[in-house]
């Protein structure tokens, strides 16, 4: 087996757990999901079929019925932990009481794998540390890294760079699968901020995020439609909004500061209603979760945006505006009946290209890739 080993620094602080997940742990799980997400990201960039993706992907990091060609080891060496003890923009709610690792905590990453498999290995861990995070809000800046002694490569998120070393393991490669994030659909956008510690850059990180949603409005255009159209049974709600931050991520929850319905034990509650989507004619029941396609990450240069434009839901799938809690009783009033909204592909890009120019007037500029390459 070939030894890679790996000095890393934490930039921004990790909610990273085991079993107990309000306990601060680090853990080689942690990093397998890290690796193997930006696995799929440089696969679909070459391969033509989701079928050869999760092939690929099982033959270096398992799968169910087979054991993978690397293998992890941590280990700490000066880690430091805090507890969150008000929720923030950023975090939401699930961040209160949460332990977290605090920078400027330090680890190594020892890293196993065949010889075969030793270049490709290194460098995907490389581009993961580089421009991923770990946790709890990875993709809102929390578990950002760095790697000690390397400066950061943004050679590794070229398309040029991964079709040499994908043919060191003869990896086939075509025109890639656009719906799924890739390297060909990435744009790379970088703040410039001189920060003294990491409260400073978070801080900043959650204004430029809470501007990025709200736009100059009090509240976003999700929120006016969702809670005083659909929650109140008002004029029809325009549909166009739900669009305006899509790539941010659903579900999204909105309550309202003054509406009320009570429950079974007469408790008052604010009234809730969530966005979501769902695969028909089979969508199942319950919340469908879709991760935002804008990464943010912290640097020592400043914040990153990595957006990945593509197919932001599957084919088929359908957008959903529903009240929430179990129990509705507000005089006057009825439980809105849910809504179902067939998806328009092309206003989802467009949303997209909207939010990544609200992000150039914050003062973000795109690092060039040289796209053709």
């Amino acid at each position: 087996m070939e030894r890679l080993e790996f000095e890393v620094e934490f930039l921004s602080p990790a909610f990273v757990g085991g079993a107990e997940p309000k306990v601060a742990e680090l853990r080689p799980t942690s990093f397998v999901g890290l690796f193997r997400w930006w696995w799929k990201v440089v696969l679909a960039t070459f391969l033509e079929s989701s079928e050869e993706i999760y092939r690929y992907e099982g033959e270096i990091w398992g799968t169910q019925e087979s054991a993978g060609k690397v293998y992890l080891r941590v280990r700490p060496e000066k880690i430091l932990t805090s507890r969150c003890t008000k929720p923030s923009y950023l975090l939401g709610l699930g961040g209160k009481g949460r332990e977290f690792i605090s920078p400027p905590s330090s680890f190594k990453l020892e890293v196993l794998t065949l010889p075969k498999y030793r270049e490709v290995v290194k460098d995907l861990v490389e581009l993961a540390l580089s421009f991923g995070g770990i946790g709890y809000r990875a993709r809102k800046g929390f578990g950002s890294m760095r790697l000690r002694g390397i400066k950061v490569n943004y050679g590794l998120l070229k398309p040029s760079h991964w079709e040499e070393v994908l043919g060191g393991i003869n990896i086939k490669k075509g025109k890639g699968l656009p719906e799924l994030p890739n390297l060909r659909s990435l744009t790379l956008l970088r703040f410039p901020f001189k920060y003294r510690n990491w409260e400073e850059v978070i801080t900043e990180l959650g204004k430029i995020y809470q501007k990025l949603r709200k736009g100059n409005q009090e509240k976003t255009k999700e929120y006016l439609s969702v809670v005083y159209y659909f929650l109140r049974n008002k004029k029809p709600l325009n549909y166009d909004d739900l669009y305006t931050n899509l790539a941010l991520g659903l579900p999204v929850m909105f309550q309202s500061r003054s509406l009320f319905v009570y429950d079974k034990g007469k408790k008052r509650q604010h009234a809730r209603a969530q966005i979501t989507w769902g695969e028909f004619p089979n969508s199942g029941e319950g919340d469908r979760r879709r991760a935002s396609t804008i990464l943010f990450n912290v640097k020592e240069d400043g914040i990153y945006a990595l957006a990945f434009k593509g197919r932001f839901l599957p084919k088929g799938a359908k957008l959903k505006v529903q009240a929430k809690g179990k129990y509705w009783k507000l005089k006057g009033q009825k439980r809105p009946k849910p809504i179902s909204l067939t998806l328009d592909e092309e206003k989802c890009r467009d949303a997209f290209d909207k939010i990544l120019d609200r992000l150039k007037t914050f003062g973000f500029r795109e690092v060039p890739l040289w796209r053709g390459s």
